[in-house]
């Protein structure tokens, strides 16, 4: 995942000290789940909202991890990678271009990442309907800037997508 939100990240241009940031906060974004019921995290189907609710204060409770040992870039990457871009996430107070360009990467990415991963309560998906449930988000939960990277950068991702199999 962190290789695919550097990918991204290079094909926007971003600095070198844009890309580290970045690659902070992919590496500790999902710090906030030690604070998660580890019950809930693999649970073997659908989540009650109650339940999504809960995995949801990751973000939060990782930032307050990682506050006082990273830069306020990776804090917001790591409180923001769920934000949805049209702001209509779960108790989500910014939208947009105020969502810092980090976690709207890292949005992209994670999810790219996730949809191609075996999980506990579902198998992944092909990699080609995991492209086109990104594409037909973007405007909504994705920036669309970021979407329209993402796609430039296909090939590069699909061979990181593909050696993240061969591992297995």
């Amino acid at each position: 995942m962190t290789e695919i939100a550097l990918t991204i990240g290079r094909q926007l241009g971003l600095s070198r000290d844009d890309l580290e940031d970045l690659r902070w906060g992919s590496l500790l974004h999902d710090v906030g789940k030690i604070a998660v019921d580890h019950f809930i995290q693999n649970k073997l189907g659908k989540l009650t909202t109650e339940e999504y609710e809960h995995v949801m204060i990751h973000t939060q409770v990782g930032a307050g991890i990682v506050r006082p040992v990273v830069n306020e870039k990776v804090v917001g990457i790591v409180e923001h990678h769920h934000d949805h871009y049209d702001g209509t996430g779960l108790h989500q107070v910014i939208a947009g271009e105020a969502i810092p360009l980090g976690a709207r990467i890292l949005s992209v990415a994670d999810a790219f990442d996730a949809m191609t991963s075996d999980r506990p309560y579902r198998q992944a998906i092909p990699e080609e309907e995991a492209w086109q449930e990104i594409i037909r988000c973007s405007g909504t939960q994705f920036d669309t800037v970021v979407v329209t990277a993402f796609l430039k950068t296909k090939p590069t991702i699909s061979a990181t997508v593909k050696d993240k199999a061969a591992v297995k």
